[in-house]
């Protein structure tokens, strides 16, 4: 056998004894899948009517800094959200000012027992709640994100009738990540 062949049988050998101790079963892989679908939301936004939106709109760190000014109505959003591939309402009221912004804005059903829809505080709203955002929003705000948007960047782009949305969780990424060794820090593996 030659030294190359030795090195791929050993990595392919690792690789099958790191599944089998990680206990690779189906419920494990469905909370990998759920954990990766978690990481972000993308899509290309279009409006349902003719009248023109506009947004420009990022937040670094939803609890530390906003920027940008935003108003879609009537949208919708091809892609992929909360963890589904499909076409979902979007509609985004938002104002960002660095350390202090507000945000009435959301992507899909809102769905109050979702932790990155609601949180806590939120567990009885049945529409998506006004938030406020960046270091004194998130910290003092009337209305402070959920904990679970801490970790999210969102950028949102719409000019006239066509847009882009990019969100992503980094709590996620390392919540995907640690998963594959049975770590679970944001506690929503299926057990």
């Amino acid at each position: 056998m030659k030294a190359r062949s030795r090195r791929k049988f050993f990595f392919a050998a690792a690789a099958l004894v790191f599944l089998v101790a990680t206990g690779c079963q189906t419920t494990y892989m469905q909370n990998r899948k759920k954990d990766l679908l978690q990481t972000f939301d993308i899509g290309i936004c279009y409006n349902t009517k003719w009248r023109p939106n506009f947004e420009f709109y990022f937040d670094t760190l939803s609890a530390a800094a906003c920027f940008g000014f935003g108003y879609v109505d009537d949208a919708k959003m091809i892609g992929m959200a909360n963890g589904k591939l499909g076409v979902f309402d979007k509609n985004a009221h938002e104002l960002g000012l660095m350390a202090y912004g507000w945000e009435h804005r959301g992507i899909g059903e809102f769905d109050p027992n979702n932790r990155f829809h609601a949180g806590e505080r939120y567990k009885d709203a049945t529409d998506w709640p006004y938030l406020t955002h960046g270091w004194i929003g998130a910290t003092w705000g009337t209305h402070p994100i959920p904990k679970a948007q801490y970790g999210q960047c969102s950028r949102g782009m719409h000019l006239g009738w066509v847009g882009f949305e990019l969100s992503n969780r980094i709590t996620e990424v390392v919540d995907f990540l640690l998963g594959w060794f049975t770590v679970d820090i944001m506690h929503d593996d299926v057990q």
